[in-house]
């Protein structure tokens, strides 16, 4: 047997069972993910869009952005802004490019993603 041949073989050692609860743990992340998504744009529509908006235009005019960016630059104050980059990112349009603190001292210097153009 070749050393791919073996790989192959224990590739999946899981049992039918095991690997039916990872796919149905995988699939309620998945689903709840994207209830909060929704969640959070039914809730904030207008918030939403004009995070999405700001987004946007801040990575086109600096080549970066941040949740501290477009809080100073709007009046959001919902789940709004996070929505706003995870809809982006799964559309493609921005990634991760790096972390940084957070300014607002009530942060307390907590991490936060810097996103920018994929």
């Amino acid at each position: 047997m070749s050393g791919e041949q073996a790989a192959l073989d224990l590739g999946d050692v899981r049992s039918p069972n095991e690997r039916y609860a990872d796919d149905y743990r995988a699939s309620l992340r998945e689903r709840a993910s994207t209830t909060a998504l929704q969640a959070a744009r039914v809730g904030d529509p207008d918030g939403h869009e004009l995070a999405v908006r700001t987004i946007r235009r801040l990575v086109a005019e600096r080549g970066s952005v941040t949740a501290d960016d477009v809080q100073a630059e709007t009046p959001i104050k919902s789940n709004a802004i996070g929505s706003a980059f995870a809809t982006l990112s799964c559309a493609g349009e921005i990634r991760v490019v790096g972390y940084t603190t957070a300014k607002a001292p009530q942060a307390h210097g907590r991490l936060v993603r810097v996103w920018g153009p994929p």
